[in-house]
């Protein structure tokens, strides 16, 4: 009997902490988004929503559901004055060369002159879901693109236009190309402010 007694306890012993580790794992669901940010969810990889709002929410914990916050107002700050990995590589001649030199970087202009430029681009995530799911590496992407059309820009002007009164025609072509272009490649990215913060004949 004192066995059958212990036995009993041992059974309802376990069931209290297995009951208590049900409760603690769906506790662990519980989560919170800040003011900053997006989240989406996905249940076994299937999106389910993907613009929770600020606040506190409940998903189901791993390997159930996954949640990802994306900091959406979150103003983020590049600066744009290399043009050569634009073009190659890191293992490429022309950046052995460059290197090597210690040469800034450059774009050819319209009438075939060299200026060295330097280009600060403003931005934010405005779609979060375009963000996570169709760009891998939304950094090098956004800076290949912009040093492409900064490239394009300059060759459809001259010397003298690019260093006077087409600075203010270069970030206004810059801004609306360059999101035209994140637009294409569904990159989730929205431009808020592009600034040509230097464009000079190279010393």
């Amino acid at each position: 009997r004192t066995f059958i007694e212990a036995y009993v306890h041992l059974i309802s012993f376990l069931r209290w902490i297995i009951v208590c580790l049900v409760i603690l794992y769906l506790c662990s669901g519980i989560y919170a988004v800040s003011s900053n940010e997006i989240g989406i969810l996905q249940r076994f990889g299937k999106v389910l929503n993907d613009k929770i709002q600020p606040g506190i929410h409940f998903a189901f914990p791993w390997p159930i559901d996954r949640v990802t916050k994306v900091p959406t107002r979150i103003v983020n700050r590049m600066v744009i004055d290399d043009f050569y990995s634009a073009y190659s590589s890191l293992n490429s001649t022309s950046r052995a060369f460059v290197e090597m030199t210690g040469l800034d970087s450059y774009c050819v202009t319209g009438d075939n002159n060299l200026v060295n430029i330097m280009c600060v681009i403003q931005y934010n995530i405005s779609n979060p879901f375009d963000y996570i799911f169709h760009v891998k590496d939304t950094d090098n992407m956004l800076r290949s693109m912009a040093a492409k059309t900064i490239i394009r820009c300059l060759a459809r002007m001259p010397i003298g236009d690019s260093l006077t009164r087409g600075k203010q025609q270069i970030s206004s072509y810059i801004k609306v190309e360059l999101q035209k272009r994140l637009d294409d490649a569904r990159s989730g990215l929205n431009l808020s402010f592009v600034e040509l913060r230097d464009i000079k004949p190279p010393d």
